[in-house]
C-alpha cells in the first residue's frame, strides 16, 4: 500500500547549519536552534552557536528563538527605503511607521540579538522620518521664497497698470484740440427745464452772452416774422457758420435766428458742427448729413472701341509683339546662328538678343516676333530636343543683356 502525501506533514529539505554548513542530525530540540520565522528552514547547531557567536547557557534552552541572516536582511530592507528608489524618485515617500512600546516583561524575555534587531528597526524608522522632515522643510522654504518673488512682481505690475491707466486717461481728455470747446457747446445748447411762459422764450444759452462765448451776437439779432417758416436746415447751417468761423463778422443779415427757436439739442449735430471745415471735408461721406462733402473724382472712360476700316490711308498702326525665352543652347551659339535656324519660318519681324547666364556651360536668348507669328516659334516641334522655351513677360532690361552685345534685328 502506497502512502499518500499528507498536507499536515509536508516534505521539507534537510536543515543545514549556517556556521558549519552541515546537515543537522537528530530531532532533539536541544541539538538545534531554528529560525524565528516559521516559513524559514534555516537552523544552527547549539554547539556551533555557543562556540562562535555567544557563550551563554541560556542559548541552549528550547524556548530561545533565533533569526537567520536572510530574514534579518529582509527585515532591514522592509524598514528602510532602498537607495535606488531614493535616487529615482528623488524623495522619501512616507511609510507606515510602527513605534511599538516594549514592556519590561518583553524586554526581559528578549535575547540580546532580538533586542538589537528591534532597536535597529526603530532607529531606521526615525532616520526615515528625519529625512522626510528635512526634505519637506526644503520644499516649504522654496515655496515661501517663490511667494515672495511673486509678490514683488505683482506689486510691480500693479504700479505699471496704474501708470498706463493714468496715461490713457490723459490721452482721452486731450484726444482732440476742440474737446473743451465741445463740452462748452454742449452746456450752452442745454435748454432749461423750467421756462417762464410770461418771459421771453429765448433759451438761457442764447440770452446770456457770458455762458455762450461762441455766439456773441445772436441775442442782439432782430426777431424774424413768421419764425415757424424758417426751415430747420437753415437754422443748423447758420449755427454751424457761427461755430466754425468763431468771428462775429461772419454773421450777416440773412443768417438770422428766430427768437424762440431752440438750437439743435442733438450732441452728434453739435460735434459735427464744431469740427473744423478741413476735417469735415476729409471725413464727410455721401448721405451722412454733412454739408461739406469731398467732390467725386472723375471716372475713367471705360468705353473703348477698335478701328475696323480696312481702307488704305496715311495712318500706320504699330503691330503688337510677343517674346519668348530660349535656353540650354551651346555657349558658342550666337544670335546669327539662331536667326539662321529660324529662317525657314519666314518671319517678317525677328529680333534675337543674347542674355547673361548664371553659368558658362550654356547660353540663353530673348526672341521677339509679331503677335500673329507667336504660335510659329512657341511650339515644341520647332526646337531641337533638350532646349527649353518659355514665354517672356515684361520688357527686356539692360542688365540682362550679354556683353559684348550680340543682337540681331530684321530690317
Amino acid at each position: 500500500m502506497t502512502a499518500g502525501r499528507c498536507d499536515n506533514n509536508p516534505i521539507t529539505k534537510p536543515a543545514r547549519c549556517e556556521i558549519c554548513d552541515k546537515v543537522i542530525k537528530g530531532t532533539r530540540s536541544d541539538n538545534l536552534i531554528n529560525c524565528s520565522n516559521t516559513k524559514c528552514s534555516s537552523a544552527l547547531h547549539s554547539a556551533c552557536m555557543n562556540e562562535k557567536i555567544v557563550k551563554d547557557n541560556t542559548m541552549t534552552d528550547s524556548n530561545v528563538t533565533w533569526t537567520c541572516n536572510k530574514c534579518n536582511t529582509n527585515l532591514s530592507d522592509s524598514s528602510t527605503q532602498p537607495q535606488e528608489e531614493q535616487s529615482n524618485v528623488g524623495d522619501i515617500l512616507p511609510k507606515t511607521l510602527s513605534f511599538d512600546i516594549l514592556s519590561e516583561t518583553e524586554l526581559l524575555g528578549m535575547d540580546t540579538h532580538q533586542l538589537i534587531i528591534a532597536l535597529y528597526k526603530q532607529q531606521s524608522d526615525m532616520l526615515n522620518v528625519l529625512k522626510l522632515l528635512f526634505l519637506k522643510t526644503d520644499e516649504c522654504t522654496s515655496v515661501l521664497n517663490e511667494n515672495d518673488r511673486l509678490k514683488v512682481r505683482i506689486n510691480a505690475l500693479e504700479t505699471k497698470i496704474e501708470n498706463v491707466c493714468s496715461t490713457l486717461t490723459e490721452l482721452d481728455r486731450n484726444k482732440s484740440p476742440i474737446y473743451g470747446e465741445m463740452v462748452k457747446l454742449q452746456r450752452s445748447t442745454e435748454q432749461p427745464d423750467n421756462v417762464d411762459n410770461n418771459k421771453s422764450t429765448t433759451p438761457e444759452s442764447i440770452s446770456n452772452p457770458n455762458r455762450n462765448a461762441r455766439l456773441p451776437s445772436i441775442a442782439k439779432l432782430p426777431a424774424v416774422p413768421n419764425a415757424g417758416a424758417v426751415p430747420k436746415k437753415t437754422q443748423q447751417n447758420n449755427i454751424s457758420k457761427r461755430i466754425v468761423g468763431n468771428d462775429p463778422k461772419l454773421v450777416t443779415d440773412s443768417d438770422t435766428l428766430a427768437i424762440g427757436q431752440v438750437p439743435p439739442q442733438s450732441w452728434s449735430s453739435v460735434v459735427q458742427d464744431a469740427r473744423p471745415a478741413q476735417l469735415k471735408s476729409q471725413t464727410g461721406r455721401p448721405g451722412s448729413g454733412s454739408a461739406n462733402i469731398r467732390p467725386p473724382r472723375p471716372k475713367r472712360i471705360k468705353n473703348v472701341i477698335s478701328g475696323k476700316n480696312l481702307a488704305k490711308n496715311s495712318l500706320s498702326v504699330v503691330a503688337k509683339k510677343k517674346s519668348i525665352f530660349v535656353t540650354r543652347l551651346s555657349p558658342a551659339t550666337t544670335a546669327n546662328d539662331l536667326v539662321d535656324f529660324l529662317v525657314n519660318l519666314k518671319l517678317p519681324f525677328l529680333k534675337c538678343t543674347k542674355l547673361k547666364t548664371n553659368y558658362d556651360s550654356y547660353s540663353s536668348f530673348h526672341v521677339q516676333v509679331l503677335e500673329t507669328d507667336f504660335t510659329k516659334i512657341f511650339s515644341g516641334d520647332v526646337w531641337p530636343q533638350g532646349i527649353l522655351v518659355s514665354e517672356y513677360h515684361g520688357p527686356l532690361k539692360d542688365d540682362r543683356i550679354f556683353e559684348p552685345l550680340d543682337q540681331y534685328l530684321s530690317s
